[in-house]
C-alpha cells in the first residue's frame, strides 16, 4: 500500500540522532539492573531422580514382578509425582527432617502482629503445633517440586535453599519420605484387609464346630438304628473307640491345664501329682527340704532348683502335649472312618439324606474356614514384606553454582530489554514528543515533501556600524551567506509548488503567500521579512503585511516606529481609503509593509473576517506581485486561520527539535481546513530556538497592553 514501507535509511537516521538517549537508557536499566541482581539472595537448587515401577511386587510371588509395562503406566507415573509434593509427605518431612526449627521454614510474625508488638497492645497468642506444621508445611511447598522427566519413569525430585548442602538435605528428605510413606501407605492397606478378615475366621471357626457337633450329635442319635439294620457292629466298635480317645484327650487338657497352672503358683508338689511324674516328686521333695529343713538352703540353691523344677515341668507337660496332640489326630481319623463305614453302609434312606446333609454343611465350612485362614496367613506374610514401588536412583548432591539469580541471563535479559527499551523510547521521542530534527523526519511525519531547512545564523553589522535589528538583515547585508541561500532556497520550492497548483499568478493580480507557524517563537516572522526581502531582490515588487493583530513585530524587525498600523485602518470608519502613513519602507530593500499597530479592545478574527481586510488584500494584489501575510500562530489562536482563507500559498514554520509533532501535526490540519485544496504548503525548518520558558510564549497574545 502506498506510503505503507520501511525505510531502513531513515531508521538508521533516527537512531544516529538519539544514539545518546538510548545509550543514557541502556546505562540507566543496566545500572538499576545490576543493583537488583547482586542485592537479590542467591538460592540453590538441588535434584533426587526416582524411579516409578509400575508392576505388582510381591516376594512370596515373584512371578508377578516380570510383568511387563501397561498402557495405564504414565498415568500412574503423573499420579505419583502429584503424591510426592502432597501435603502428607511435606509434614512427614517437617516433622521428621526437623524443618519446624529452621528459621527459613518456621513461621513469620505477620505485620499485624508486629505492629501490635510495637504499639504495647499485647503480644499475640502463639501458633499451636500444628499451625507451625502447617505453616512450615506451606513454606516447604513453595521451594519443592517433583516433575516427571519427559515420558519416562522417572521423577526429578528439586529442592531450593539458600545453601547448597540445605537444598540437598530436603531433596533427599522429600524422597526418602515419599518412599518410606509409599510402604507404609501399602503395609496399611493390608493391615486393613486383615481388620476385615480376622472377625470373620471367629465365625467361620464357630460355624465349622457348629456343623461338627451337629454331625456328632446325628451320628450318636442313630448309630444303633445303623448298626441294627446294618448288621455291622464294627461301626459301634468305631465309635467306642473315638470316644475313648475323645475321653483321653479331655484327661490330657486337663492335666496340662492344672499343671500350669500348679506352675505359675509353685505349688510344685501338687504339680508333680498332676503330672505323675516320679522325677518332679523328688525334685519337689527337695524343694520342701531347703525350704523348710533346721539348716535352710542358700538363695542360690533354692533358684537353682526351682530353675531345674521349671525345666523338668515343661518338658513334661510338652510330653503331654504331644500326647494330646497324637490322640487328637487319632481321634479325628477315627471319626472320619467313622463317618466313611456309616456312608458305605446300608441305612434307611431318611438317615442317609441327613447325614449327607450335614457333611456336606461341614465340608462346607472347612473350606470356608480354612481358606480363610490361609488367606489371614498371607496377608501377614506380605504385610511383612511390603517393598516400595518406587526408589532413589540418584540422591541429591550439594550443587555449585547457585541456580537463582542466573547473572548471565538476567544481565542480557536486562540488556536487551534497555536496549529495546531506549530504541522504542527514541522513536517515540522521535514521532510524538519530541520536535523534529531533520528534513526527512519532518517530511516522512507530516507526509509532505519539499521541506526547507532555514539556518537563522547571527546577522552582521550594518553598514554605519548599527547592530542588525533582524536575522532578516542577513539577506540584505550578506546576501551570499547561509542564511540567504536558504532563503533563495525556499523562494524557489515555493515557486515551483505555485506553479504545480496553477496558482503560479491569477488573473487579478499577485500571489498571496501566507507565513504561519504552530505557537510563537518559531521565526516566522524572520522568515516572512527574510522571504520578502528575498522576492524584493529578484525584482519582484513586494508588500509585506503584519497580519498578527494581538501581537504585531514586524516593525521591531524593520527597525521603524509605526505611526498608523492594520489593527488601525481595519478599525477606522473610513476603511475605503488606505492612509500612507500605514504604509512604512523597508530600510534595507524595496520591500513594502503594512505594520500591525496596537492591539485594540475588538478581537483579532473580527477584524480579519470583514470585507475591508479581504478589499485590501485584493488592491494589494492589483499592485504587488508578491504579498506576504505574517500571520498568528495557527495552534495559539484562531485570526491565522481567516487570514489563510486568503492565501494561495503558504509557508509554514518549524523549529527544529523544539516545536512538539503533535503540535505540528493538528496545526497543518488546521491549515489544511482553512485553506483551498489547490493551495500549496511549504515546510520551512528553522534553527534551534534558545531556552525559554514555554508558559510565558503565549502570554502576549492574550493581554490586553501591547508593545508597538
Amino acid at each position: 500500500m502506498e506510503g505503507q514501507y520501511i525505510d531502513a535509511g531513515a531508521i538508521l537516521e533516527v537512531l544516529r540522532r538519539r544514539a545518546r538517549l538510548i545509550l543514557m537508557v541502556f546505562l540507566a536499566i543496566s545500572t538499576l539492573s545490576a543493583i537488583i541482581v547482586f542485592s537479590l539472595r542467591p538460592e540453590y537448587t538441588a535434584s533426587a531422580l526416582v524411579m516409578v515401577d509400575p508392576s505388582r511386587k510381591d516376594l512370596l510371588d515373584p512371578g508377578l514382578a516380570q510383568m511387563g509395562p501397561g498402557p495405564a503406566d504414565g498415568a500412574r507415573v503423573d499420579s505419583e509425582v502429584e503424591i510426592v509434593t502432597s501435603m502428607p509427605v511435606l509434614l512427614e518431612v517437617v516433622e521428621t527432617a526437623g524443618l519446624i526449627d529452621d528459621p527459613e521454614f518456621a513461621p513469620k510474625r505477620s505485620l499485624q502482629h508486629r505492629l501490635a508488638s510495637f504499639l504495647g497492645a499485647g503480644e499475640p497468642v502463639p501458633p499451636t503445633r500444628e499451625e507451625t506444621l502447617h505453616a512450615a508445611a506451606l513454606r516447604l511447598d513453595e521451594v519443592v517440586s517433583a516433575r516427571r522427566r519427559g515420558s519416562t519413569y522417572l521423577i526429578a525430585v528439586n529442592a531450593a535453599a539458600p545453601g547448597p548442602e540445605a537444598a540437598a538435605r530436603i531433596a533427599n528428605a522429600v524422597a526418602e519420605t515419599y518412599i518410606r510413606m509409599q510402604v507404609q501407605s501399602k503395609v496399611r492397606s493390608v493391615l486393613a484387609a486383615l481388620e476385615v478378615l480376622e472377625p470373620r475366621i471367629a465365625n467361620a471357626s464357630a460355624a465349622l464346630a457348629a456343623s461338627e457337633s451337629a454331625l456328632d450329635t446325628f451320628l450318636d442319635d442313630n448309630l444303633e438304628r445303623i448298626a441294627a439294620n446294618s448288621g455291622r457292629q464294627d461301626i459301634v466298635a468305631l465309635k467306642q473307640a473315638a470316644d475313648a480317645r475323645l475321653g483321653e484327650q479331655v484327661r490330657l487338657g486337663s492335666a496340662i491345664e492344672a499343671a500350669s497352672a500348679s506352675l505359675l503358683r509353685a505349688d510344685f508338689e501338687q504339680m508333680a501329682t498332676v503330672l505323675a511324674s516320679p522325677e518332679l516328686a523328688n525334685l519337689a521333695w527337695r524343694h520342701a527340704e531347703l525350704l523348710n529343713g533346721p539348716g535352710g538352703g542358700s538363695g542360690a540353691e533354692i533358684e537353682a532348683l526351682e530353675a531345674l523344677l521349671d525345666r523338668t515341668a515343661q518338658d513334661a507337660m510338652a510330653g503331654l502335649q504331644g500326647q494330646l496332640a497324637e490322640h487328637r489326630a487319632q481321634t479325628a481319623e477315627l471319626r472320619e472312618e467313622l463317618r466313611h463305614s456309616l456312608l458305605a453302609s446300608d441305612m434307611p434312606p431318611d438317615v442317609l439324606t441327613g447325614l449327607y446333609e450335614l457333611q456336606q454343611e461341614s465340608a462346607l465350612a472347612r473350606a470356608s474356614y480354612e481358606r480363610l485362614v490361609a488367606r489371614v496367613h498371607e496377608l501377614r506374610a506380605q504385610a511383612d514384606l511390603q517393598v516400595a514401588d518406587s526408589r532413589i536412583v540418584a540422591a541429591a548432591t550439594a550443587p555449585q553454582r547457585p541456580s537463582f539469580p542466573d547473572m548471565r541471563l538476567m544481565f542480557l535479559m536486562a540488556g536487551v530489554g534497555a536496549m529495546g527499551f531506549g530504541v522504542a523510547l527514541a522513536f517515540t521521542v522521535e514521532n510524538l514528543v519530541g520536535g523534529f530534527t531533520s528534513l526527512e523526519q519532518l517530511e516522512a511525519v507530516t507526509r509532505r515533501g519539499g521541506a526547507v531547512a532555514v539556518s537563522l545564523q547571527k546577522p552582521p553589522q550594518r553598514a554605519d556600524g548599527s547592530p542588525a535589528a533582524s536575522v532578516a538583515d542577513t539577506v540584505a547585508l550578506a546576501p551570499f551567506s547561509q542564511f540567504s541561500e536558504c532563503l533563495r532556497r525556499l523562494k524557489l520550492n515555493l515557486d515551483q509548488a505555485l506553479v504545480g497548483s496553477g496558482n503560479r499568478q491569477r488573473s487579478e493580480g499577485g500571489v498571496v503567500v501566507a507565513v504561519a507557524s504552530s505557537v510563537p517563537l518559531e521565526g516566522k516572522t524572520t522568515l516572512a521579512l527574510g522571504l520578502a526581502r528575498t522576492y524584493a531582490a529578484s525584482g519582484r515588487k513586494v508588500l509585506l503585511i503584519d497580519g498578527d493583530l494581538r501581537h504585531p513585530s514586524v516593525h521591531r524587525h524593520l527597525g521603524v516606529a509605526p505611526s498608523g498600523g492594520l489593527s488601525d485602518y481595519l478599525s477606522s470608519s473610513l476603511a475605503d481609503a488606505i492612509p500612507a502613513t500605514m504604509l512604512s519602507s523597508d530600510p534595507l530593500s524595496e520591500v513594502v509593509a503594512v505594520l500591525g499597530g496596537r492591539h485594540g479592545e475588538t478581537p483579532g478574527e473580527q477584524l480579519l473576517t470583514s470585507g475591508t481586510f479581504a478589499r485590501l488584500i485584493a488592491a494589494a494584489r492589483s499592485v504587488f506581485e508578491v504579498t506576504i501575510i505574517d500571520t498568528p500562530p495557527v495552534g495559539v489562536v484562531v485570526d491565522g486561520s481567516y487570514v489563510l482563507e486568503l492565501a494561495d500559498a503558504v509557508v509554514f514554520a518549524v523549529r527544529w527539535a523544539d516545536t512538539g509533532q503533535r503540535e505540528v501535526l493538528r496545526s497543518l490540519d488546521a491549515v489544511d481546513s482553512s485553506t483551498r485544496p489547490d493551495v500549496p504548503i511549504v515546510l520551512a525548518m528553522t534553527q534551534k530556538a534558545t531556552e525559554r520558558d514555554r508558559k510565558g510564549r503565549y502570554r502576549a497574545y492574550y493581554a490586553e497592553e501591547q508593545e508597538g
